[in-house]
């Protein structure tokens, strides 16, 4: 699979309100980014989740996601 293109699948599913689908797509974006080492993925779907957590109220989620995204990033 395509990593960035799993975001895009994520992205869209946080759009449309559908947090499930998009938490899957985001995970799922990020493992594949990881495994093919395409960082720029990898980032952008750590940077989904932590949006998805905050905009659901888990705040503690949305600081560990992008936690982990700034430790990738440098």
């Amino acid at each position: 699979g395509d990593p960035q293109c799993s975001v895009e699948a994520g992205n869209s599913h946080r759009r449309r309100s559908d947090w499930g689908s998009a938490e899957l797509w985001y995970l799922r974006a990020a493992a594949l980014g990881r495994q093919a080492g395409e960082w720029t993925a990898y980032l952008h779907a750590r940077l989904g989740l932590g949006r998805l957590a905050v905009h659901r109220g888990n705040l503690p989620a949305g600081r560990r996601a992008f936690e982990r995204a700034r430790a990738r990033a440098r």
